[in-house]
């Protein structure tokens, strides 16, 4: 069936199975239920958002490298991505929290021992690539790389923020 074909028949195989390792790992932290700031209902899409921006970013480097600058939809996705996904992060963090150890996880996210890695995480993956990906073809690829460094921060500090709490 050629490249192209190949490519159109094998994209929306990937996009669905990036979707559910996404969604399996929200359903793997919400195993861990003596981990309360994991038990939220903004986990799963968080989780979703983080896979489509990530394929955004991961897809606007795989070009670059190729040649081929970003197109107008594929930067829309990824800034739909980023700031969905850091919105969400935003919500769960300052949200109601069901239980004392849920809230203690989240002030660690936010104001303790994870807020430099956590704000830091918002400026690197949220404020810095929002502009960058329309500033001409270099731009598209900074944004992309610094999205995945700071979903990569965020990511760490969110585990390291649910451990944090004494469990009993």
């Amino acid at each position: 069936i050629g490249e192209q074909g190949a490519l159109t028949v094998l994209a929306p195989v990937v996009i669905a199975l990036a979707m559910a390792t996404a969604g399996y790992t929200a359903w793997l932290f919400g195993q861990c239920e003596a981990r309360d700031l994991w038990q939220t209902r903004l986990l799963l899409p968080h989780l979703l958002l983080h896979a489509l921006g990530a394929g955004a970013a991961a897809l606007i480097v795989i070009l670059a490298l190729d040649g081929v600058p970003a197109g107008d939809a594929l930067r829309g996705v990824f800034v739909t991505g980023v700031v969905a996904a850091g919105a969400v992060a935003l919500a769960d963090a300052f949200g109601r929290h069901r239980t004392a150890n849920g809230a203690a996880a989240a002030r660690a996210l936010t104001r303790g021992s994870q807020a430099g890695a956590f704000w830091t995480a918002l400026s690197v993956g949220v404020v810095l690539p929002v502009p960058l990906a329309f500033m001409g073809a270099a731009g598209p690829v900074a944004a992309a790389v610094l999205a995945l460094a700071g979903w990569w921060m965020h990511s760490h500090a969110f585990v390291l923020a649910g451990q944090g709490p004494p469990i009993s």
